[in-house]
């Protein structure tokens, strides 16, 4: 599965923000608290859920105002080229919706399971193989 674009609506110290990726390796770079942890964990979440699936105790909450909702979107493409639209969002339970493009997102469902198609691959493998440091090269 590829990540075609990521929108953050809220998401911990980043909102109101678009990225788009194009084929290949991308690599983010930049000062300390730039923000690249946090889209590492963007992107984790987008694919696996929230991690704790719980708003009062998620780590990016703390950046909301209480009445805030941590949410966030993205467009990813299959192997054999079909789009995929995602939105995700955290108040007192997670919600996930799921459709072929944006435009026929619905409503929210209850749920913070991985997406359909990584069950093959768990979050700590992604977290092994997708989260390499200056330290690990």
């Amino acid at each position: 599965m590829r990540i075609r674009s990521l929108s953050l609506t809220r998401f911990g110290p980043i909102a109101g923000a678009r990225f788009a990726f194009e084929p290949g390796v991308t690599v983010v770079h930049g000062p300390n608290e730039a923000g690249k942890s946090s889209l590492h964990q963007a992107i984790e979440t987008v694919l696996y859920g929230f991690s704790p699936a719980n708003r009062e105790l998620h780590p990016f909450a703390q950046w909301e105002d209480e009445d805030e909702v941590l949410e966030l979107g993205a467009t990813l493409e299959r192997g054999d080229g079909t789009p995929v639209a995602v939105r995700r969002s955290l108040r007192t339970t997670p919600m996930i919706s799921i459709a072929e493009s944006e435009d026929e997102l619905g409503s929210a469902r209850r749920g913070n399971q991985a997406l359909p198609g990584l069950e093959a691959q768990p979050r700590g493998l992604f977290r092994a193989v997708y989260s390499l440091t200056a330290n690990d090269t």
